[in-house]
């Protein structure tokens, strides 16, 4: 009897494999390099959550600083209802910063 694996791998899993093998033995500037790339290349449909992801990861290896500039971008590129959401995520974690100046403008 022949058993055949259909092994279907999404673009979003893929790159998501990519970026964990780069931060496991690689740079992390490379795994947030593959981050970034992927939130270009997935589905629209599955662009929040790799930019959820992306930050996630930041803040992991570069600490909250440096997700600034990826909340940036995601507001930039997201639907309004998704950046919408984004902002309240970038405000409450400016807000439990204390960074008071920086979250009037936005």
């Amino acid at each position: 009897m022949l058993l055949i694996i259909n092994f279907f791998i999404t673009v979003t899993e893929l790159f998501l494999l990519y970026a964990k093998l780069e931060e496991n033995y690689g740079l992390a500037r490379h795994a947030m390099a593959v981050c970034e790339r992927a939130e270009k290349a997935v589905q629209e449909s599955d662009r929040f959550e790799m930019y959820n992801i992306h930050i996630q990861k930041a803040a992991e290896i570069y600490g909250v600083t440096k997700t600034r500039e990826i909340y940036e971008t995601a507001i930039e590129n997201l639907p309004d209802s998704q950046a919408r959401e984004m902002c309240l995520r970038f405000v409450d974690e400016l807000g439990s910063k204390c960074e008071l100046e920086e979250i009037t403008p936005i």
